[in-house]
C-alpha cells in the first residue's frame, strides 16, 4: 500500500515554476499579471485635480504667513467692522508708502549733490598766471614814425603790409594808416584819432591790400606797435618775487599774449610745463610778486577806456580777458591778496555732468575759453576772418575794422547752448581782495632814485603803479561734491518706510512672487506647488 497520497506531494516550488522548469525540450517562461486597461482617464485627473488646493486655500495659506502682517486681519473669519477697519488702515499705510517710494525714486533719479567744504593747509603753493595788460592799445611813438625812422627800424614795425600799402599812403605812418583802415576799437571808431583818415583813404589802403593779397595782421600790429614788456617794466632790478631780493624777476619771466582788445604780458605764464611754474612759501604781498610798472602816459593814444594797467588772475593755459581785469592807475599802489579755490565736480548722471574738453587755443579747459572758440569758430565760418586771440586757423587772415558788421550780425542772439561747454570736472579759481594807496611819497620816490630809477617824483606820481600780488595765507578751499542720495540710502529709506507702515520688508515682495508661482503650479500645470 502507498498510503494516502495528497496533491501537495506532486507539487513543486513556486520559485522553481517562475525560474526554470522544464519538462523534456520544453521550456515554461512564467507568466506576468498584466494591468488592465482602464477607460476612465479623465475621472482619474479630475480625481488628482480635486486632491490639488483650491486658489482660496492656497490664498489663506499665504495670509497666515505672509511677513506682510496686517493682511491676516482683513480675511481671517472676524466681526466684519474689524474686518473692515483693517482694511482701511492696510490700504492707507500702502497708499502712503507707494507716495514715500515714489518720492524716493524721484529723489535718486535727480542725483542729488551736497558740496563739502574743506580748508587746508599747505607749506607752499603754485602761484597763478599774472597777466598785465596796458589800457593804452597802441604807442604813440610807433604809431607815428615813418618809414624811415630811427624806431620804425629800432622796434621792427615794417611789416609786409606797410609795403603793400605803401604807395597809397603818400608818405604818411604805417601805424597810423592801419588805425585808420583796419584796426577794431571798442565802442568807437579809433580811426577818429588819426589825422586826415578819410573815407577815400580808407577805402584805398583796403584795395591795396586786397589788390596784394597781403592783408593786416592784428596779432602782429598788437605786439609791435603795443607796449613791450620792456618798456613796461621801469626798472627790472625793481621786480621781486618770493622775497628774493638777491635774485630779481625780469624781461625772461614774461611772455605775450594778444588778446581782442590788446597785448598782455603775462607772469608764471608755465609755457614750459608743470616744473617751470612758480611756487611761493611766504604768505602775504611780500612772499609774492612785487613790480614797479611804467605806463608811460606821454605814449599813450587811445586806451579801454581808462588809464594803466588791467590786471588778471588766472590759472596757467586758460584764456582770460582784459575786461575782466583790476584795474590799476598811475600813481598808485595796488596790493592784491589772493584766496585759492579748488572745485571737483561730479560726472554724469549727476547734475554737473562734468566734463573735460581738450581746446584748441587754450591748454587748460575753462567754460569762459569753451563759449569763446565756440564764438570764434562761428565768426571763422561767418565772416571768413578769425579773432586775434584765437590760434584756431592759423592761414586765416585776422579781422579788421571793415569785419565789424559781420561779427556783430554772426556773434547777435547766439544760443550758447549749442556750443556745448560743460563744467569742468577739476577747477581753479582765485578770489581777491584790492587795496589802493597813492604811490609813490616823497620819501621812497628819493630811496628809488638812490637805487637807480632815473624819474622824478612828479613822473613816478603820473605814469608808475607799484604792484604787489600774494596769498593772504598758505591754504586753499577744498569744495568738493559727493553724492547725496546713492543706492543704498534709497534702499533703506524704501526698506524703513516699508517696515514702519506696512511692518514688512522687500522680502514681502518674493513672498507675493512665491505665491504667484503657486497658483502657476496649480492651475496651469496641475501639479502640488511644493512647499
Amino acid at each position: 500500500m502507498l498510503g494516502d497520497v495528497t496533491l501537495e506531494d506532486y507539487s513543486l516550488p513556486e520559485e522553481d515554476l517562475q525560474n526554470n522548469m522544464t519538462r523534456g525540450n520544453l521550456e515554461l517562461n512564467p507568466v506576468k499579471p498584466t494591468k488592465p486597461k482602464r477607460d476612465n482617464d479623465a475621472a482619474d485627473k479630475a480625481t488628482r485635480n480635486a486632491a490639488l488646493p483650491t486658489t482660496n486655500e492656497t490664498w489663506f495659506s499665504f495670509v497666515g504667513n505672509t511677513s506682510l502682517h496686517g493682511i491676516r486681519y482683513v480675511f481671517w473669519k472676524r466681526p466684519l467692522w474689524a474686518r473692515i477697519g483693517w482694511l482701511l488702515i492696510l490700504l492707507a499705510f500702502t497708499a502712503y508708502f507707494l507716495f514715500t517710494a515714489h518720492m524716493s525714486l524721484t529723489r535718486y533719479f535727480k542725483r542729488p549733490i551736497n558740496t563739502v567744504i574743506t580748508q587746508k593747509y599747505v607749506n607752499n603753493l603754485e602761484f597763478p598766471a599774472v597777466s598785465i595788460c596796458p589800457q593804452n592799445l597802441v604807442s604813440k611813438k610807433k604809431m607815428y614814425a615813418l618809414d624811415g625812422d630811427a624806431n620804425f627800424v629800432k622796434y621792427g614795425l615794417n611789416h609786409s603790409v606797410c609795403s603793400a600799402t605803401e604807395s597809397v599812403r603818400n608818405g604818411k605812418a604805417c601805424g597810423a594808416a592801419m588805425v585808420c583802415c583796419c584796426l577794431a576799437f571798442f565802442l568807437f571808431d579809433g580811426g577818429q584819432i588819426v589825422p586826415d583818415c578819410t573815407a577815400p583813404y580808407l577805402l584805398g589802403l583796403i584795395g591795396a591790400q586786397q589788390s596784394s593779397g597781403i592783408f593786416f595782421d592784428a596779432i602782429n600790429f598788437y605786439k609791435k606797435y603795443g607796449q613791450g614788456i620792456q618798456e613796461m617794466l621801469s626798472d627790472e632790478d625793481l621786480c621781486i618775487f618770493g622775497a628774493k631780493i638777491a635774485k630779481p624777476c625780469g624781461i625772461s619771466d614774461f611772455s605775450t599774449k594778444v588778446t581782442d582788445w590788446g597785448v598782455c604780458h603775462t607772469f608764471n605764464a608755465g609755457l614750459g610745463g608743470p616744473d617751470n611754474i612758480k611756487e611761493v612759501v611766504f604768505p602775504g604781498p611780500v612772499g609774492g610778486l612785487n613790480i614797479l610798472l611804467d605806463a608811460q602816459m606821454n605814449d599813450s593814444t587811445i586806451a579801454r577806456l581808462s588809464e594803466g594797467y588791467s590786471v588778471i588772475i588766472h590759472g596757467q593755459g586758460e584764456y582770460f580777458l582784459p575786461w575782466d581785469g583790476i584795474n590799476v592807475s598811475p600813481g598808485s599802489q595796488a596790493t592784491i591778496t589772493l584766496h585759492q579755490q579748488r572745485i571737483k565736480n561730479l560726472e554724469d548722471p549727476y547734475e554737473t555732468k562734468c566734463k573735460d574738453k581738450q581746446l584748441n587755443t587754450f591748454s587748460s579747459y575753462t567754460i569762459a575759453g569753451c563759449q569763446y572758440e565756440c564764438l570764434a569758430e562761428r565768426i571763422i565760418k561767418t565772416c571768413e576772418c578769425r579773432n586775434a586771440g584765437y590760434s584756431g586757423a592759423a592761414s586765416l587772415r585776422t579781422c579788421a575794422k571793415y569785419d565789424l558788421f559781420c561779427i556783430l550780425e554772426a556773434t547777435d542772439n547766439v544760443d550758447i547752448s549749442v556750443c556745448d561747454c560743460p563744467v569742468p570736472c577739476n577747477e581753479i579759481r582765485y578770489t581777491t581782495e584790492v587795496y589802493y594807496s597813492k604811490f609813490p611819497d616823497v620819501g621812497s620816490a628819493v630811496a628809488l632814485q638812490a637805487q637807480g630809477v632815473k624819474h622824478s617824483f612828479e613822473y613816478l606820481r603820473e605814469n608808475t603803479v607799484f604792484l604787489q600780488i600774494g596769498y593772504k595765507s598758505l591754504s586753499y578751499e577744498l569744495q568738493e561734491q559727493h553724492a547725496s542720495f546713492e543706492l543704498e540710502a534709497l534702499f533703506g529709506e524704501i526698506g524703513g518706510n516699508m517696515g514702519l507702515f506696512l511692518g514688512c520688508s522687500l522680502m514681502t515682495i518674493f513672498e507675493f512672487a512665491d505665491l504667484l508661482v503657486a497658483l502657476v503650479f496649480v492651475h496651469a500645470l496641475h501639479k502640488e506647488y511644493p512647499t
